[in-house]
Parts: C-alpha cells; structure tokens; sequence
C-alpha cells in the first residue's frame, strides 16, 4: 500500500511539475507569426497533456486518483515520459530566452480595451481544465465586463476562465514588454515535435475509448482557437500550428489513427475556409444575366415557392430568391435618370453570398450545396441565387413531411448532420439566417429507409451574411410562414441589434421538433394558437413560450424520439439560457461566442450523435 501511496505521489507531483513547465512561456504582445506559431503549439500540448492528466485522475478532481488497468500497467512508462516532457520544456525555455523588459510597476491591470480586439496569444498559463490555456491566451482584448456568469453549466470546464481573466490577465501599456529572443528556431521547433511525440505516448496508455475521448476534446479545442482568432493572421498562425503537427504525427510509422486523421482534415478545411472568408476577395461578378437569359429554363416551383427547379445548359439548378428594393439611377453628374437599380447594397450582400457558396474545396461538415452565380429577376424585384442540383429528383425535406415517416433511425441521422452542419458553419462565424425544412434537400426524390436517402445538404441562404458588425442585415423574412422557423427576439424590436448564433440554433430547434413530428411547423403549431385555423399570423413573440409551456409539443417529441433528442430541441427553443449563459448576452464577444460553441457541442451535437436506435 505504501509503494502505491508512493507511486501515485510521484506521479502527481511529475505532472503538476510538467504542467508548470509549461507556464515558463508566456509570449510577447505584437509577436511575429512563427513566435505565434511556436506559442500556439506549445499551448495545444499542455492541453492535451492536461486533458490526459484529468482523464487519468491526476488533476487534483480526484483524491485519491484511481487509476486504469492501462495506466497501472504503463506506470514506469508515464513517469519517465513526465520527466522527459519536464526535460524539453527547460531546454526549450533557455532557447526562447524570454525577458521582461520593464519593471512590474509599469504593468496595469485595468486598461480600455474597446480600441482593439486582436486576438494577440499572450499571457501566463495555468494549470487547470485543458482548455483554459487556449481561452486565456487569446482572448486579451475582449470586454471582461459583459462576460457571462460563471454558472454556466455547459462550459466543460470553462467557467474558471473569467476570473482567470479578471485576476491574471496583466496588460502592459508597454507593447513590447516581454520580449522573446529566440536562439534556434530549428532546435525549437523540433522541440515542440518531441513534446508531441511524448504526449502521444502518454495517450496511447489509456484504452482506446478513451483515446476516441482525447482525441475529440483536442478537435473541440482547435474549434474553439479558431473561433477566438479575430484576425487573418491569428487564423494564419493557427491553420501554421496544425499542420506543423499534423506533418509530425503523418510522419510517425506508429500513427495510424483514422479517427485522428479524419479530425485533422476536418479542423484543416474549416480553419482554411475561414482563412478564405477573412478576406472575401471577389475577382469576378457573380451575375449570370437576366432570369430568362438565353440557356436558363424555369421548370416549376418547389416548397411554396421557396426555390425553383431549372434547367441551365442541360444540367439541373435550382434558384433560391431573394427580394430587393430600387434605387433612381443617377447620371455622371448624380442627377437622376429615368429608370430604377437595385439597391447597392442588396448587390453587395447577393454577390458576397454566391462568392462564399461558390468557393471549391468547402469542408464536407458544411454540407453546402455549390453555388454558379446569381440572376436578376427585375420584373419581381428579386435575385435569384442559382445552385447546383444533386440530381432531377433531389426533393426537399418540407416535401418529405407528405409521405410516410422515415423512421426514428433515420429521423436521427437527418438531425445528426444538420446540427454538425450548423456546428461548423458558425465556427467560421458564417450566420445562415434561413434555415428551414424547405431549405434541406437529399438526392433521392422516394426514400423508405435510412439507407435510401442520399447526401443531404443545407441551402436556403436567403439571408445568410457573415458573423461580422461590418455586414448590414436584410431583416427577417416577409413571409410570415417562414417566420415560424425565426426566433421570437428577431422578430421584434430586437432585430436592431443584429441577427445572432443562437437564433440560427432556434431555427434548428423548430427543424428537430418537424423531424419528430414529421410534419410541418405550422400545422404542429395550430393546436397552441386557439381560436385560429392557422398558426400563422401574430404568433411571432410567444411561440417559445407555447411550445415550452404547453408540453404538449416538446412531449410528443420525446415520445417519438427520446429524451437525449427531446432534452437538444428543448436546448435550442429556449435560447442563450439553455446553454448556461444570460440571457441578452453580447454574442458578438469572441468568449461568449466560444462558450455558446462548446455548449451547443455538449447539450446538441453529442447527444444527437449518442442516440443508439
């Protein structure tokens, strides 16, 4: 017993002294991008060493720890690996030669942060939850005041971070303070290979569940770094970072993890993508011409008018339209003209649009269909976003709600992919605005089995726009049977304020309530509104409320789906609140907007997956 006793002392103290070595690198504001590289790296690796340690029982959460039989049979392994990790990371700190270059009496705690928001990786590192280290470091700059409560329950361990924040977050009115001086930026960076090298040995001590485990939580990770990087250069450093570790383990004969793999490209495609959207460089109009252009055939239209089936040189399309309003043109000398344009900025938002949708080589999670460019419908005012049908029988999930229910297997999987798909969507901080079963299409036009249905993808981007203050919002939509699917606060007053995250994962909440049903919003929505033949009409504030307070809806869910889906579709009708933060929060605040991330993930995302039929 007193050589157990021993053994676990020993192993505790080795990882807490691993850990601390890594809060020997701290980096220097305005750092050039391979210092950010190299900072970046080795705060992933404390990550994913500290995540192993709290796996293992060695955080401190458990006393004593218990240990696995894989760890009590690799023991020596692990303590010799700690001791090296320790070994490398002192050799790395002499190469660094990092100093402070003004006294601790210039440095202030308190400072305006409202002229920048530059996610500059900066700061000391703590030993706590694995993901502290990445939010601390990269959210210098944000509004500490408006942050959430700390009583979120869906954090996973981020809850400690606005009072690492308020109490170690030091910002020097000096900009460069700290100073790096680096020696040997070969010897460092392979360095930072041996560190990975010796955290993957300490991961391939633990059973392969709980290697399936680490392995996710590192992928949620780099989600989160990238939804923290501000700037074209943050995601540069970061898009750096991971490829330089990806080239690492490709080149290890012993890495041969299919998960692993999959994982690295998916975070490779989402983090390029949004590299690409950073600069949302056009080098060609969009516009194809006018909507009855020569080799443009209108078939007929779909889902209430929603999108049109066509024919545009013997391939099949389907156009997605969007109104706009005139303005007078105006002559060389801005005296008015006769005739009419659309309005500038309905341009602007349709051309960045097709643009964005017309970018080869998008993350397959996206599930976005390919965009060809848009026309102009002049006669009824509106644009007309031409895409690339799978197929002449691709049909529309709305259309499916006619004929018989899939089944809940599935119903499940259709869930599944459009909650990952809006996952990765918003990790570039892509708003959808329109999401509703018209806009979810499949290939196959009959489906009687989970087996049947092809390659689902997400469309309906009437309104979609980038996650950004600097793009306007076209408001919500006219129709008021599209509005069912808006959230109740967009469709009020509060729309001045922007269009944000969580009313897209509203939308995704009135979807899985359809999918449960398998019918329609609107005719699930009857029963709450007496009096009325219809749910349409001034339902727009108290929806939630009703299918929230009555039961009778989300009951009905359960019944049909289960309590994992039940408890998600609920999550997402009640809001910011369901994912543990308050309500009216500023979720254009990077914390918050990584917060909502890792929540949506852990209360939507992984339930949904979890269902076993």
């Amino acid at each position: 017993m007193e050589i157990a006793l021993g053994a676990t002392s020993l192993l505790l103290q080795l990882f807490a002294a691993a850990i601390e070595g890594y809060d020997l690198f701290q980096s220097a504001a305005n750092a050039d991008q391979e210092v950010k590289t190299f900072i970046l790296r080795l705060k992933m690796e404390q990550c994913r060493l500290a995540r192993w340690g709290e796996l293992i029982g060695l955080s401190g959460l458990m006393d004593p720890p218990v240990y696995t039989r894989h760890v009590r049979i690799h023991e020596q392994l692990i303590i010799e690996t700690l001791k090296e990790i320790r070994t490398v990371l002192d050799n790395l700190r002499q190469l660094a030669n990092i100093h402070d270059t003004t006294s601790p009496q210039k440095v202030v705690s308190e400072v305006d942060t409202s002229d920048a928001r530059s996610s500059d990786i900066s700061g000391p590192l703590e030993q706590s939850s694995a993901v502290r280290e990445i939010y601390g470091e990269l959210t210098k700059g944000v509004d500490l005041e408006n942050m959430p409560s700390t009583s979120s329950r869906y954090a996973r361990g981020l809850n400690h971070l606005v009072r690492f924040a308020n109490e170690g977050r030091i910002i020097s009115k000096e900009p460069k303070r700290l100073s790096w001086a680096m020696k040997d930026q070969d010897r460092f960076r392979k360095g930072l290979d041996r560190l990975r090298h010796l955290t993957n040995h300490l991961h391939e001590t633990v059973s392969d569940d709980q290697m399936d485990q680490l392995l996710w939580q590192n992928h949620e990770t780099w989600l989160s770094v990238l939804q923290l990087s501000n700037t074209a250069d943050d995601v540069k450093a970061m898009l750096t970072a991971l490829r330089e570790t990806s080239r690492h383990d490709t080149a290890l004969a012993s890495r041969d993890n299919k998960l692993e793999s999959h994982l690295h490209t998916t975070i490779d495609n989402v983090a390029s993508f949004a590299f690409k959207m950073s600069s949302l460089g056009r080098t060609k109009p969009m516009l194809l011409g006018d909507h009855n252009m020569l080799g443009l055939q209108q078939v007929s239209e779909e889902d209430d008018g929603c999108r049109t089936l066509a024919i545009l040189d013997d391939k099949p399309v389907w156009i997605e339209w969007r109104s706009y309003t005139t303005i007078p043109v105006l002559g060389a000398l801005g005296a008015p003209e006769p005739g009419f344009d659309p309005d500038l900025q309905s341009v602007q938002n349709v051309e960045r649009l097709t643009w964005l949708l017309s970018q080869p080589n998008q993350p397959d999670e996206f599930r976005l269909p390919k965009c060809l460019g848009y026309v102009d419908d002049f006669d009824r005012l509106r644009f007309g976003v031409v895409l690339h049908s799978m197929s002449s029988t691709s049909r529309s999930l709305l259309s499916w709600f006619d004929e018989p229910r899939l089944g809940v297997g599935g119903q499940c999987m259709i869930a599944r992919q459009l909650a990952e798909s809006l996952l990765y969507v918003h990790a570039v901080n892509w708003l959808h605005k329109g999401l509703r079963s018209a806009g979810i299409l499949f290939e196959k036009s009959a489906v009687n089995s989970v087996e049947d249905f092809g390659r689902l993808l997400v469309s309906g981007f009437g309104f979609s726009r980038p996650s950004d203050h600097s793009f306007t919002t076209s408001g919500p939509p006219r129709d008021t049977k599209w509005s069912l699917y808006c959230d109740p606060g967009y469709l009020n007053s509060n729309r001045k304020k922007g269009y944000r995250k969580s009313y897209d994962i509203y939308s995704l909440g009135i979807i899985l309530i359809e999918i449960a049903h398998w019918k329609p919003i609107d005719k699930i929505l009857q029963s709450l509104h007496s009096g009325r033949d219809s749910a349409l009409g001034e339902q727009g504030q108290d929806d939630r409320v009703r299918i929230i307070e009555s039961g009778t809806v989300l009951r009905q869910v359960r019944k049909n789906m289960g309590k994992r889906y039940a408890d998600a579709t609920r999550a997402c009708i009640q809001g910011v609140t369901a994912f543990g933060l308050q309500d009216g929060v500023d979720e254009s605040n990077p914390y918050v907007a990584a917060l909502l991330q890792q929540a949506f993930i852990e209360v939507v995302v992984d339930p949904l997956k979890g269902i076993v039929v």
